[in-house]
């Protein structure tokens, strides 16, 4: 399983047993990854790396509202 796919998981599912430091860490998780993709766009202009970007952003304001 993928990165992604776990944190995704982690949104998905019920999410009250976990603490304040699970959700920082995958948001910071999905910083590093954002942050990541962005220096790779600078280098290719790859549409589905923006698609990437997008997908990580929309999974952080989902743990950022949790």
């Amino acid at each position: 399983m993928t990165i992604e796919e776990e944190i995704d998981n982690l949104i998905t599912k019920e999410l009250d047993f976990l603490d304040t430091e699970h959700y920082n860490t995958a948001i910071v998780i999905c910083d590093n990854v954002i942050k990541a993709l962005t220096k790779v766009s600078s280098y290719t202009d790859n549409e589905s790396i923006y698609m990437d970007i997008q997908h990580w952003e929309e999974i952080k304001l989902k743990l950022e509202k949790s």
